[in-house]
């Protein structure tokens, strides 16, 4: 039987301590990504490919080391 795509981390392939994107089923250790995370952060998260994706293709949102939130609304 074949593990889970996100029990190992897509840039070593080592298992341990994984953060899993929120747009596919890819985990990272958070210091193999670059630039490395020093924290877990709140909410979504997207990995490299998935923030590279999601901006090509006009998603209104800003990324920040991975972290996706909205853009201000702004009032009329």
């Amino acid at each position: 039987m074949e593990e889970p795509k996100n029990d190992y981390c897509a840039v070593c392939d080592d298992g341990g301590n994984l953060i899993v994107c929120d747009g596919c089923d890819n985990s990272y250790h958070p210091e193999c990504l670059s630039p490395p995370l020093t924290e877990i952060p709140d909410g979504k998260w997207f990995c490299p490919k998935c923030q590279r994706f999601r901006g090509e293709n006009g998603h209104h949102g800003i990324m920040k080391n991975g972290i996706l939130s909205s853009p201000p609304i702004m009032s009329p």
